[in-house]
C-alpha cells in the first residue's frame, strides 16, 4: 500500500504479510537523488496502472512513484502531467482533466546480422546462414509527439527513448528486445518509433572486419522480415544519411587497388582492406507498434570482409608424371572455392580438360592438394585457378584469378612458367625457365635454357621487352632454375595482354607460345562521393535552405527530401562538383531528412578527368512551395 503523509510530505510503503504489517517514511527525490517536493494537502486518487503506482494531488498534478529505486530512506517520483486543481476529495476533477497516460502498450524486437555476401538480406529470420551479432548496441526514440486526451501535447508523459544490446540464448537468436512501450497516445493517434543500431564492441566472427552497413532493398521496415532496415550514418547531423551505395565507395577507395602476394600463382583478396567507417551506426526508418502485441520492427545487415589470402602453388613433377596443385587457405578465416581449369596448347573452349578440371572446397585455416591428376602433356600445360570465399555455404565477393601458363616437355625436360599481375601501380611480369630439380627429375640430363620473346600490347600498341637487345629486337635469356621479374609501367584504364614465345636452347626446334589477356589495368578509382548537407532556417520568413554540396566528389548523386517519411522533394540529381540549394517553405518544428543516393548515370572516365580540373558550380537557388504542406511536426 502507498500514501501520503500530508504533513511532512513523505511516502509511506506499507508491507503485509500473514501476520503483520510494516511500514516505511521514505523521502521523495528525483531521477539525479535530489530531493523532489510534492503538493501539499489531499491526494484524492491512487491506482496501479498496469504495474506503474499512479497518484493525483488534489492542488493539481500526477505523479508516479518507483517503488524499485528505493534506497535507505529514499524513493523516485516524477511528475507525470499537470491536471486542474480541485476542491472535491477525488483528485480528477472528472473528465475537465485530459489524461496523459500510455495505457495503450506493445513490444518491439529486432536483429543485427552480418551480410556476409553484401545482398541485403538474409536467407531465414532465425536459423539462417548468416548469422546474428551478440553486443550490438541499440537506441529506440520516440519520434512523434505524445497527445493527450484532448489532441493536446503532453508536457511529460514518460520515457521517450530506451537503450538495449542484442543479445541471446544462442547464436542464432540473438535479438533486441523492448517491451511496454507505449503503442498509441491518449487520443488514439499511432507513435512513431526510429531504432539506431551501434555496432561498436560486437562481438564479430573471428577475422570479420565490419565496414559498415549493407544495402536496403525495400522503403518500408515492414516491407520484409530478412532485410536491412537501416542507412549508414555519416554525420553527427539529424538531417543527413547517406545510402550504402555511397558508403560502400566510401570503404572500398583506394590509392592503389587490389594488391597481389605472389607464390608461383599469387594471391587474391578481394575484399576491402581501408580503414575503419566513418561511423559504426545506422537509423531506420519510422515505424509504428501494435498494442498488445510483439511485433518484428527494424534489422540492421552489418557488411564487411573477413582475412582472405589462398595461394595456389603449380608443381611439374616429370618424374611422377603428374602435376600437383597445392591449394593453401592457411592464412584465411573463412573457406575458400577453388576452381581448376586445365587447357592444352590454348585457353579456348575446346581445349579445355574436363577429367582433369574440378572444383575444391579448403576450409579456413587449411592446405589441401588439388585431388585430381594431371599428367604433363608432350606440349603446352596452362592451369588458371579461380577462387571464391565462402561462409556457411554462401559465397562472397567476386570470383579472384590466380593464374599462370606453364609449358613443359619432360623428356628431354624443358619447361618454361609465364606470370603477369597487377601489383597497383605496376604489372608484375616474372619468367621463369625451371631446372632437372624443379622438375622432379635427376640433374643430368640437365634441363634446356631458353630464349624467350615478350610483347606487351597496351591498347593496342606493341613494346617489345627483354634482357638482351639485337638487331631483331629485344629476348630475354635464361639458363634453367633462373628467372626474370619486371615490373611494367602501365596507363591506368588502359586494356593489356602479353604475347610470348620461348625457344629451347638446345632443342631450337622445340618452341612454346601463349598469350595472357587481354585484361583492364584499373587501379586508382575516382575518389569517392561524400557530399555534405547543410540546413539554415530563417524564422522571420519562414523559410529554410538545404545546400547540398557535391563540389568534391566526380560523381553524380541523387537526393530526396522527406518529411515523416513523406517525400516532400525529389528524387532529383546533382552532379559532381555542383553545389545545390533548396529552399523550402516550413513551420515551426518541421523535421526534414536528405537521403542521398548514388546516380545511376555517372560520367565517363574521360568526363571524370576533365572534372578534376574544373572549378565548383554553384546552381540558383530553387523555392518549393507546392510539395510542402503540413503542419507542426516534432
Amino acid at each position: 500500500v502507498v500514501g501520503v503523509v500530508r504533513k511532512t510530505d513523505q511516502i509511506m510503503m506499507i508491507e503485509y504479510d500473514e501476520s503483520s504489517s510494516d511500514f516505511k517514511l521514505l523521502d521523495p527525490v528525483d531521477e539525479n537523488n535530489e530531493t523532489f517536493d510534492i503538493p501539499d494537502g489531499t491526494y484524492g486518487a491512487a491506482w496501479n496502472a498496469n504495474g506503474r503506482i499512479i497518484l493525483s494531488a488534489n492542488a493539481g498534478g500526477l505523479y508516479e512513484v518507483y517503488p524499485d529505486t528505493i534506497s535507505g530512506s529514499r524513493i523516485q517520483v516524477r511528475k507525470l502531467a499537470d491536471t486542474q486543481a480541485t476542491g472535491a476529495n477525488d483528485g480528477m476533477n472528472c473528465d475537465d482533466i485530459p489524461v496523459c497516460l500510455p495505457e495503450e502498450f506493445g513490444n518491439v524486437y529486432g536483429y543485427a546480422w552480418i551480410d556476409w555476401e553484401k545482398s541485403g538480406d538474409r536467407t531465414a529470420v532465425t536459423g539462417g546462414l548468416e548469422e546474428h551479432i551478440k553486443g550490438v548496441t541499440v537506441t529506440l526514440t520516440l519520434e512523434t509527439e505524445y497527445k493527450n486526451s484532448n489532441d493536446k501535447v503532453c508536457e511529460d508523459f514518460g520515457e521517450s527513448s530506451w537503450v538495449v544490446q542484442t543479445d541471446g540464448q544462442s547464436d542464432s537468436d540473438y535479438q533486441w528486445q523492448i517491451n511496454d512501450l507505449p503503442a498509441k497516445d491518449n487520443f488514439g493517434n499511432d507513435l512513431f518509433y526510429k531504432a539506431n543500431f551501434d555496432y561498436q564492441g560486437a562481438d564479430f566472427p573471428y577475422g570479420f572486419s565490419p565496414t559498415g552497413y549493407t544495402k536496403r532493398l525495400e522503403d518500408e521496415v515492414t516491407s520484409s522480415e530478412v532485410d536491412s532496415d537501416v542507412y549508414q550514418n555519416t554525420s553527427s547531423s539529424p538531417t543527413q544519411e547517406t545510402d550504402p551505395m555511397i558508403f560502400r565507395l566510401l570503404m572500398q577507395h583506394k590509392q592503389t587497388k587490389q594488391k597481389n602476394i605472389s607464390r608461383v600463382l599469387g594471391s587474391i583478396n578481394p575484399f576491402s582492406d581501408d580503414g575503419s567507417p566513418e561511423t559504426t551506426t545506422a537509423t531506420s526508418d519510422l515505424f509504428i507498434l501494435e498494442p498488445n502485441e510483439t511485433v518484428h520492427r527494424a534489422d540492421a545487415g552489418i557488411s564487411g570482409y573477413p582475412i582472405f589470402e589462398p595461394v595456389a602453388v603449380v608443381t611439374i613433377d616429370c618424374l611422377a608424371e603428374n602435376v600437383e596443385i597445392s591449394l593453401d587457405n592457411s592464412e584465411s578465416s573463412v573457406d575458400a572455392e577453388f576452381s581448376v581449369d586445365v587447357y592444352h596448347d590454348s585457353v579456348e573452349p575446346g581445349n579445355l580438360v574436363t577429367a582433369q578440371s574440378g572444383d575444391q572446397l579448403v576450409l579456413a585455416d587449411g592446405i589441401d592438394e588439388y585431388e585430381k591428376d594431371i599428367p604433363p602433356p608432350l606440349g603446352v600445360l596452362i592451369i588458371d585457378v579461380n577462387v571464391v570465399a565462402e561462409h556457411n555455404g554462401v559465397q562472397l565477393g567476386p570470383l579472384g584469378v590466380v593464374s599462370n601458363q606453364s609449358q613443359t616437355y619432360c623428356d628431354p625436360p624443358f619447361s618454361v612458367m609465364i606470370e603477369a599481375l597487377p601489383d597497383c601501380p605496376v604489372l608484375d611480369l616474372t619468367i621463369r625457365v625451371l631446372s632437372s630439380e624443379e622438375l622432379n627429375l635427376d640433374p643430368i640430363p640437365q634441363a634446356s635454357g631458353a630464349r624467350i620473346e615478350v610483347t606487351l600490347y597496351e591498347d593496342g600498341i606493341p613494346r617489345r621487352l627483354g634482357n638482351i637487345y639485337s638487331s631483331s629486337g629485344q629476348y630475354y635469356e635464361l639458363d634453367a632454375g633462373l628467372f626474370a621479374l619486371e615490373e611494367l609501367s602501365i596507363q591506368e584504364d588502359s586494356e593489356w595482354r602479353i604475347e610470348w614465345k620461348a625457344t629451347d636452347l638446345v632443342y631450337p626446334e622445340r618452341t612454346m607460345e601463349g598469350t595472357i589477356g587481354p585484361k583492364l589495368f584499373d587501379c586508382d578509382s575516382a575518389a569517392p562521393p561524400d557530399p555534405e548537407v547543410t540546413f539554415v532556417p530563417d524564422c522571420a520568413t519562414g523559410r529554410g535552405v538545404f545546400a547540398i554540396d557535391n563540389s568534391e566528389s566526380l560523381w553524380n548523386v541523387d537526393f530526396t527530401i522527406k518529411e515523416l517519411d513523406e517525400i516532400i522533394r525529389g528524387p532529383e540529381t546533382i552532379d559532381a562538383k555542383v553545389i545545390k540549394e533548396i529552399e523550402l517553405l516550413l513551420d515551426h518544428n518541421d523535421k526534414f531528412i536528405v537521403v542521398l543516393t548514388l546516380s545511376e548515370v555517372q560520367p565517363d572516365v574521360q568526363t571524370l578527368r576533365q572534372f578534376a580540373d574544373n572549378e565548383t558550380i554553384q546552381e540558383p537557388v530553387q523555392i518549393t512551395r507546392q510539395t510542402f504542406n503540413t503542419g507542426s511536426q516534432s
